[in-house]
This record gives structure tokens, sequence and C-alpha cells, in this order.
């Protein structure tokens, strides 16, 4: 190039040089700007198809009830729910080819096939979109469409084998309680076949420490905490956070109120009444027996040696505080199905030097286990205090309906 001659966009073969680059550059830029937004909506709507799947398979989940009749329902629920959300601007439509009902493997986290309704515990989805119009990639790279999907599995959580007592706010095993289990429609209590079933449950806290041995778990409910104190206690069992809450018996008095067998109450075996403001009391060496039947007591006291014996089936409620001491409350029969004390006040306080089957629920008050004696069956408390050596026998056939536990849904996956 000559001095003094001046470089312009004139010299055609420069001008070449820098224009075709920057054409280029323009192209590809629209085009990766392009696959950006295209990909972005699609992770968009992939989220949603997730959200989709998540909320189908917790509601087929629910569904589970180990019959084939619950299997169809998880079905319905899945394909409902998947029905009732959007992706992509429009109802998600899942086909039944998409819906999985199998076993969850807790140990393993593994998910096996299966529509045995015996075995079914968990409900797998898959939600998906196959073609997503491409707003901007077509003319960029020529893609006509994208694709995306979501994938869940819900189980249905085994809820805890069993609760020998139940507490809906705090329980306290800090003494020398002794748990284990057993079955009493399969018979008497018999320490050489006693099953490790006397578990202890609380929604909220539950201390154990002492010298207390649990033949059974410890089991806190949704947020709930397990406190230990010391080294010389023992649980054979484990200590388990479940994800849901314990459901407590709601007790309604008014039927017992109304119709009851409160007439039938003699006197005691000291020729005393034993009504007192609406309740018994029972003091001194007094005895008082009940036939089977139906009880409204406005409170249930028992002190010095005297005791309340029952001798058939027996529903006891009371609307106030119950303070069971003496010799306590006799079923005669040993049966724990044959007592139940049901009870709407504020405080229970169970002891006595006899032996107690049945169940006490209280949902609402607070209970003390007290003594030295056996406790055949199972005690359901607003909070409950375990103190001194008491051993407690929980009789597992009493547990349902009495303990349940909210349906438990966790998604694995």
């Amino acid at each position: 190039m000559p001095y003094g001659h001046q470089r312009t966009w004139d010299d055609h073969s420069e001008r070449r040089g820098y224009v075709v680059p920057t054409a280029l550059l323009l192209v590809v830029f629209c085009g990766v700007a392009a696959l950006v937004i295209d990909l972005g909506y699609g992770r968009m709507i992939q989220a949603q198809l997730q959200a989709v799947s998540d909320a189908s398979a917790h509601a087929g989940a629910m569904q589970i009830d180990w019959t084939g009749a619950g299997l169809l329902d998880a079905r319905s629920a899945v394909i409902a729910v998947a029905a009732s959300n959007t992706a992509d601007g429009g109802p998600v439509t899942v086909p039944d080819t998409n819906i999985w009902t199998g076993t969850w493997d807790l140990d393993t986290s593994t998910f096996s096939p299966s529509t045995d309704p015996a075995q079914v515990n968990a409900v797998r989805v898959l939600a998906q979109i196959g073609e997503i119009g491409s707003w901007f990639a077509v003319p960029a790279f020529q893609r006509d469409s994208i694709a995306a999907s979501g994938r869940a599995t819900a189980v249905r959580m085994p809820p805890p084998i069993g609760c020998g007592v139940l507490a809906d706010v705090d329980l306290d095993a800090m003494g020398g309680v002794v748990t284990d289990s057993y079955s009493s429609t399969d018979g008497p209590y018999d320490p050489g076949t006693a099953g490790d079933d006397g578990s202890l449950c609380s929604n909220s806290r539950l201390d154990v420490g002492g010298s207390a041995e649990i033949n059974g778990d410890v089991i806190v409910g949704r947020g709930g905490e397990i406190v230990s104190h010391g080294a010389s206690h023992d649980i054979t069992g484990h200590e388990v956070y479940a994800g849901s809450r314990f459901l407590l018996p709601s007790l309604d008095p008014s039927g017992a109120e109304a119709n009851n067998n409160n007439d039938t109450v003699g006197l005691t075996s000291s020729g005393r009444n034993p009504w007192s403001g609406g309740g018994i009391r029972l003091n001194g060496s007094d005895q008082l027996v009940l036939g089977g039947g139906v009880y409204f007591l406005e409170s249930l006291r028992i002190t010095g040696g005297a005791s309340l014996v029952v001798t058939g089936p027996v529903e006891i409620w009371v609307v106030g505080d119950v303070a069971v001491g003496g010799a306590g409350i006799v079923n005669t029969t040993a049966d724990p199905h044959d007592l139940t004390l049901y009870v709407t006040g504020d405080n229970v306080s169970m002891g006595g030097t006899s032996d107690f089957y049945g169940s006490v629920i209280a949902p609402e008050a607070d209970v003390d286990l007290v003594g030295t004696r056996d406790f055949y069956g199972i005690a359901i408390g607003g909070t409950i205090d375990i103190q001194g050596d008491l051993s407690l026998h929980a009789d597992i056939s009493l547990m349902d309906p009495l303990v349940q536990i909210e349906r438990w849904i966790a998604l694995v996956e």
C-alpha cells in the first residue's frame, strides 16, 4: 500500500473480511439465544410436571389400604389429581401405562412393580409431555419440539407396631419401669412368651432414663423430641421419629350420661353409700362391687385400703378427676377387655396395690402411673408420667383402634 493511501470500505476485499465474520457471529448469537429461551421454557414445564408427579403420586399412595379396591382407587386418584393441574398451559394427562403400583424396600431404596394388594405400599407416576412447541429454535437449529417429564414415587409408610403408652404432649419414663407385650386374646400373660411391642409413644416429647427397661421402641410424632437421660436405661428397639402424628381418641361422655347403670350401684362392704357429689369415693377398708355395665361418674377417688371391684365388662366414664390409691381397681376376670376407664377430666392418678387389667383412656388429662404393681393393658393421656417400679405389659389386642396414626406418605424419589 503506497504511502498516504487511506483504508476505506471501498476496498472490497477488506470489506468482505470484516462483514462475513460479523454476520456469522450474529447467526450463532441468535441461535444460542433461541436455545436458551426454549430450554428455559422446557425446564419450567419440567418443574411443573415434577410438581404434578409429586402431588398425584402422594394422592395415589393415600388410597393404599392393602385391598384390590384400594389399588383401583389409587390409580383413579393419580389421574384425577394430575388432570386438576396444568403444564404447558393445559391439564396434565397421565395414562394408565404411566402409573405403577409396587413395593418400595425401605432398606435398599428400590421399587419393585406389583399388583398384589397385600404387598403394594407405593405408587410411581410418570407425567410427561413428548412435544413442547419450540418458539425460536426452529429457525435457528431446525428443532421442531422439546420434551419434558417428571417422575415421583410415594410410599404409604407403616405405622409403629404398637404403643403400650401414648401421650399427646409429654411422656416421662424416668423410674424403674419395665415394659413388654402380649395379646390377651391369645391367653393370659406369660413372661416366657412376652413380646417386644411394649413401646412408649408421644406426639411431642419423650423422656426416658433411670433404670427403665423398654422392650419395644420409643416413638415420637412429626417434629417430636426424644431425650435420653443417663446410660442406665435399656431400649431393645429403636428411637423412631415418625413422619406423622398419633391420633388420640375423641371422647364424648354424653351417651354414658344419658344411659348408664348407675342405679345398680349398691352400698360398700361396710354398708356405706359410695356416692359423693355425683362421684364415687371409697376409703378405709371399703370395697365396692360393680357388675357389667356402663357407669357415669363426676369423679373417682380410692384411698386407704379401699378397692373397687369389677366383675364383668365395665365402662367407667369420669368427667372429673381420678385418684386411685388403696387397693386400687380389681378386675376379677383379669381380662383387660373387661375394664375401660374413660376420663374427660384434667387429672388422673393410677396407683394402688392391686394389679390393673384394663385401659386408661384420658386424652386431655395429666396421667400419673405410679406404684410397684403390674399394669396389663394400655394407657393414653395428654401427658403421662410413669413413676416407681411399674411393670407395664402392653396388650396389643387393645391397640387397634385406640392407637391410630395419621396416614404417613413419604416421597422417596
